[in-house]
């Protein structure tokens, strides 16, 4: 009844975006653990943190992943590995509710670098993507 009368508040319903974008963490020798996380939030906005560098920004600040906000939890994302580490994080390549926050990390604790590319796609069910963005996370212990 509410999804109805957000709906019909809404016109069509909602406009989603993706923008894509790097999430490098460089722990440059301080903590010895570096991280690299992508955040898509139930609250419709995505967030890069990182443990080493010690950030956390948002990303597609301008749009968030969803507007009107309110209509987040009615859709799924997955995540895909390109190429790279497979992150830690909900199982990839399956759909998943985005009325809960989900999040994928990619950790190193040892001098070197650990990538991981991962194909976003958000859809109204978990057969077909709307939109996608290709994220890529670098974790870098020196």
């Amino acid at each position: 009844m509410l999804l109805a009368a957000l709906l019909g508040a809404f016109g069509s319903g909602a406009r989603l975006s993706l923008s894509g974008g790097s999430i490098v963490d460089d722990d440059l020798g301080i903590a010895g653990l570096a991280s690299a996380r992508l955040i898509i939030h139930a609250n419709g906005t995505v967030r890069a943190v990182g443990i080493g560098s010690d950030f956390d920004i948002a990303l597609n600040s301008d749009t968030d992943w969803i507007r009107p906000v309110v209509l987040a939890p009615n859709y799924y994302v997955r995540a895909t590995l390109q190429s790279g580490l497979p992150p830690s994080g909900p199982t990839l390549g399956q759909w998943h509710s985005t009325a809960e926050s989900r999040q994928w990390e990619l950790s190193r604790s040892s001098p070197g670098i650990d990538f991981a590319e991962l194909l976003i796609e958000i859809g109204a069910d978990q057969s077909t993507a709307i939109v996608s963005g290709v994220y890529n996370l670098f974790a870098t212990v020196q």
